[in-house]
């Protein structure tokens, strides 16, 4: 089953999402200055679990709508709680996040958003007997 309407939306943004993760990669290849070493195993695992959600939901999503849109979902879920726990000084003991990290990390806030919703429409719409806005 090929993705249509909602999934296809939902394809989109975990690509931009995906690319928007090089920003939280250390220097030189991205924008995070704090010491990867120092980010704590607990506090900073949701992030590392909703990378490698993103980078499965992508052909799940595309060949199996309805699973791909349940990893959608969960990753938006764990990524906003990264946020969370970034923002509080808790993914790196101690050190708030730079300026430009939390920008992308409002855009990250955002596409979550938009893939909880579509997500969640996607999901729908692969219910039997449950069916979404039409597209």
């Amino acid at each position: 089953m090929r993705p249509s309407g909602p999934a296809k939306w939902a394809l989109i943004v975990l690509a931009v999402d995906l690319v928007s993760w090089v920003a939280y990669f250390p220097a030189p290849y991205g924008l995070e200055t704090r010491p990867i070493s120092s980010t704590s195993p607990i506090f900073g695992s949701p992030f590392f679990v909703a990378l490698a959600l993103n980078i499965a939901a992508i052909p799940v999503l595309w060949w199996k709508p309805k699973v791909g849109s349940l990893l959608a979902i969960l990753l938006a879920i764990l990524f906003i709680v990264g946020i969370l726990f970034d923002q509080a000084g808790l993914v790196v003991p101690g050190e708030t996040p730079p300026l430009v990290v939390t920008a992308f990390q409002v855009e990250g806030t955002v596409l979550s958003l938009l893939l909880l919703f579509f997500g969640y429409t996607a999901y729908r719409r692969t219910m039997p007997g449950i069916q979404g806005p039409s597209s």
